[in-house]
């Protein structure tokens, strides 16, 4: 009887060196950052029609409770970024906890805002509170989604079935999705 190994698979690299699933991540990012950018600049050249901004019979946005909201979404980035850098399961884990129950507090926040708003009459039948709502719920909807996936991502660390690698790749992404909310804060709620 001879012993068996197991066949592990170097991943498929692409002609840059940079690995295949990489590749198609960065790429993702990037069709994904148009959709961000069509929104935004739709909401600039909304924005540019109006003499007061926001227009007319709509609610001022509430600019400190999203403030706080940012910087919970940002403080999850740093949790996702070290657990990324831990050397233990158990410190991923926690970490990938804290990053699972910032981005879930991001979300609820979120919906108290919209509850809020649209009892002050910011519906989505208007041009700005339209666009509103699709460039906010479209971020919420990404956040919804990689909450979701980082769920997937902590139980499967949690099991041992992933390491480090994929805990690195869904850094990847986390970042992304935060990166966009204080572009989106900024043109939004402050400018």
């Amino acid at each position: 009887m001879t012993p068996t190994m197991a066949v592990v698979r170097a991943p498929r690299r692409s002609a840059t060196g940079v690995s295949n699933a990489t590749m198609a991540l960065l790429f993702f990012m990037a069709a994904e950052s148009t959709v961000f950018a069509g929104l935004g600049a739709s909401f600039n050249i909304l924005r540019s029609q109006y003499s007061r901004w926001p227009p007319l019979g709509n609610p001022t946005l509430p600019v400190a409770a999203t403030a706080v909201n940012t910087a919970l979404l940002l403080l999850s980035g740093l949790a996702c970024e070290r657990a990324a850098r831990t050397r233990t399961k158990a410190d991923t884990v926690r970490w990938l906890g804290i990053t699972f129950l910032l981005g879930g507090a991001f979300l609820v926040a979120q919906g108290r805002e919209w509850v809020s708003l649209i009892g002050f009459g910011l519906t989505a039948s208007t041009v700005y509170g339209g666009l509103f709502y699709a460039l906010v719920g479209t971020h919420a909807a990404h956040v919804l989604v990689s909450v979701l996936v980082l769920g997937f991502t902590l139980f499967n660390v949690q099991r041992g079935r992933w390491g480090l690698s994929e805990v690195g790749s869904f850094r990847a992404w986390w970042w992304f999705v935060v990166m966009v909310w204080p572009f989106i804060y900024w043109l939004v709620y402050l400018r």
